[in-house]
């Protein structure tokens, strides 16, 4: 069971095995153990039957502590009242949609994405062809994915970006909901690291897929 921000009121000793645990649950945001992937489109669904107290079923990623995912459906059910919203969880295992592409293969093409655009300014001229913005989202997927933190300074070093550019584009993707980082002026935004939003998470998952799904499908050899 949760309450209406996500946080897990009661938990049985099932769910921790499941999570991997060998402590309670209880107290844990349900978002945090939320794939990053799925975080936003689950909140959406919490604050949907906090609202108006319809069932809800729904599959979803929870991410363990060990790094490893698990595919559940959870049957979601308003038990509370409008002044304590609570809403009970039955929760099982289910398989992987046909249609997933695993967050290795999605790495993969990031890299590939990624990588071209670097080959691109090494032939044509890097003065003929700049995408900052789409530069730094692609490097916070490709760093958050490989387990790493991205900064400015290290998105100089890998796409030629300035330091002063970097800073203005995380500041105008920051408003856009793309990206997320703790300001502290503008000499500490150079060594401050940033991610991705959940929202943006999920869109650059369903992007990659569509682009593997395309180009990449079947070819195991060319994509790892």
């Amino acid at each position: 069971m949760i309450d209406a921000s996500g946080t897990i009121l009661e938990a049985d000793d099932t769910f921790s095995a499941t999570m991997r645990e060998t402590k309670s649950m209880v107290g844990v945001n349900a978002l945090d153990i939320t794939a990053l992937g799925d975080r936003a489109r689950c909140a959406g669904l919490v604050a949907k039957i906090v609202a108006d107290g319809e069932p809800i079923v729904t599959d979803k990623r929870l991410a363990r502590a060990d790094g490893s995912n698990i595919w559940v459906r959870n049957q979601l059910r308003s038990i509370g009242t409008p002044d304590a919203p609570r809403i009970e969880i039955h929760l099982e295992q289910s398989l992987m949609p046909e249609d997933w592409v695993s967050p290795h293969k999605l790495l993969l093409v990031a890299r590939l994405v990624f990588d071209s655009r670097r080959q691109r300014a090494q032939t044509f001229g890097a003065d003929l062809f700049t995408d900052h913005a789409w530069d730094l989202l692609l490097a916070a997927y490709i760093c958050e994915a490989e387990g790493s933190l991205i900064t400015i300074a290290k998105a100089h070093a890998w796409a030629g970006i300035s330091l002063a550019t970097g800073s203005r584009w995380i500041r105008a993707l920051a408003a856009e909901g793309l990206l997320e980082y703790e300001d502290g002026g503008n000499s500490a935004l150079v060594t401050t690291s940033f991610r991705l939003t959940a929202s943006a998470h999920h869109k650059f998952e369903v992007y990659l897929s569509d682009l593997y799904e395309k180009g990449a499908n079947g070819h195991e050899i060319a994509l790892g």
